[in-house]
């Protein structure tokens, strides 16, 4: 969902990205999770992630590699 909101007196933009998906069984693409980590990490200045239940070791590890990724480019 893509909105404009005024603060402050100027108009600010606002992105949200639904993500939902992430680490399917079903998709064989096993780099599409962390391409898309990526780019969410990179073009937010806030990242929120709801997950249901415990986070899987794979998932901690993609934000971990994806993080570090981060750092090495600025």
């Amino acid at each position: 969902a893509f909105m404009n909101f005024v603060h402050g007196g100027k108009i600010k933009k606002l992105l949200l990205l639904d993500t939902e998906g992430i680490q399917s069984a079903e998709r064989e693409d096993k780099s599409f999770d962390k391409r898309l980590f990526l780019f969410c990490l990179s073009i937010s200045h806030v990242t929120i992630i709801c997950n249901k239940g415990d986070l899987h070791n794979n998932t901690l590890d993609l934000l971990e590699l994806v993080i570090k990724t981060l750092d090495e480019i600025k």
